[in-house]
């Protein structure tokens, strides 16, 4: 009987694209055998082709997963599974199916992604990767580039000022600026936003004075498409920073609150911080709890991290802002 490998990540974007160099590993691992993933279907519709199956952690068929009571349909649906990788707070009943359990919080000092590959029982430095770890098909990038064409913007700087947590977002007025003075060098900037991101985004536009045209894409698939082919991004601490970076897009992440040490984006990535604050226990999300914290960070430093990231396209946009 053909069995398979299942992950089990509950977890929002972000905490999905942090579990990909540990996916990696199990294919190197498990060639011949299928892996699924239990989580959040729109999460892990990211990582395309390294999951066979994504499966609803909402399935009441999974409630007793964490009770320890009695299911009959859930020993069935594990007799097909050789294995169980849980990164979850909770240790999964499962009777009678190998079980790799450990926590999805890294210690201090730990990558997220460097963590859950020692799960595995193999280790990895921080992974500063540069190669894209999310692939796109060619399929899907020539739909990303038909959107792109039809805001007529050519390869844009995308700027994302949403995030899940309000303490995570760097202000909008420093967003509208980074848009400004890009868009007065004549650089196209888009706008991308998410589906909590209506409002924010809207601020941002009326902040600006340039024309700011919005990307709003369901699909995170075809969004790392429309980030692939894109010159540049920045934005806070999300998932769609997470996936822009894994995408292979020069990418400027501006955290505060949250330790990169820990969470930093996998991939061509300039962490931008003014806070100093670091994780002290293991699963602290929030280290920081100064609510001006990510005010710190100023306008010029943007600029200038977007120019180490990509020199031809924003040179000029440094110079502008500085005077030179």
């Amino acid at each position: 009987m053909h069995k398979r490998i299942v992950v089990l990540r509950a977890g929002g974007l972000g905490d999905v694209l942090l579990t990909v160099p540990a996916l990696y590993v199990l294919r190197d691992r498990f060639p011949h055998q299928g892996i699924e993933a239990i989580g959040y279907e729109q999460s892990w519709a990211a990582v395309g082709a390294l999951v066979d199956e994504v499966t609803s952690i909402d399935l009441p068929l999974f409630a007793p997963l964490f009770t320890g009571a009695h299911s009959s349909d859930l020993e069935r649906w594990f007799e097909r599974v050789d294995l169980l990788v849980s990164w979850t707070s909770r240790v999964p009943q499962v009777p009678l199916t190998p079980v790799i359990h450990d926590s999805p919080y890294p210690p201090p000092g730990v990558h997220a992604a460097a963590w859950l590959v020692r799960s595995l029982g193999e280790e990895i430095e921080r992974p500063h990767l540069s190669d894209a770890l999310v692939q796109v098909s060619p399929d899907e990038r020539a739909r990303g580039r038909q959107i792109l064409d039809n805001l007529a913007v050519g390869r844009p700087v995308v700027v994302h000022p949403g995030a899940g947590a309000g303490w995570k977002r760097w202000s909008l007025e420093g967003f509208a600026h980074v848009a400004d003075s890009l868009s007065r060098d004549g650089h196209s900037v888009v706008l991308a936003e998410g589906p909590a991101d209506a409002e924010i985004t809207a601020a941002v536009r009326s902040l600006a004075r340039s024309n700011l045209p919005t990307l709003r894409v369901g699909s995170t698939r075809i969004l790392a498409a429309i980030l692939a082919e894109s010159s540049a991004f920045v934005g806070n601490d999300s998932g769609v920073t997470h996936l822009a970076a894994m995408a292979g897009v020069p990418t400027v992440a501006l955290f505060g609150p949250s330790d990169p040490a820990s969470w930093a984006p996998l991939g061509s990535v300039h962490v931008l911080r003014a806070c100093t604050a670091r994780a002290h226990v293991q699963g602290q999300i929030r280290v920081c709890h100064d609510p001006h914290c990510m005010e710190h960070i100023q306008v010029a430093d943007v600029l200038l991290a977007l120019k180490t990231q990509d020199t031809h396209v924003l040179q000029d946009s440094i110079g502008s802002l500085s005077g030179t």
